[in-house]
């Protein structure tokens, strides 16, 4: 039996570059709710329930003990994505 978490949060910032020190810029936004290791991929979802976007990761301090946010990848985003890809 596979165990599932939910976590709750807010979504903290608007669209904004992410990753571009590393070389993988993307249009993403932060959020407050708690990570684990296994939850990127993940559908972050509005109080109805309707897609927002999707996970890929979060940030934690230098030290890993403390979770500081989550990043999404907003669901416009992906929408456009996908369409280039199906074309």
């Amino acid at each position: 039996m596979k165990i599932r978490k939910v976590s709750y949060g807010k979504v903290t910032s608007g669209i904004r570059k992410f990753g571009e020190p590393h070389g993988f810029p993307s249009n993403a936004m932060k959020h407050t709710a708690y990570m684990q290791v296994g939850s990127s991929g993940g559908a972050a979802v509005n109080e109805r329930m309707q897609l927002i976007g999707i996970t890929p990761g979060g940030y934690y301090s230098a030290d890993g003990s403390r979770f500081r946010y989550g990043v999404l990848i907003p669901a416009s985003e992906i929408k456009i994505c996908l369409e280039e890809w199906a074309s």
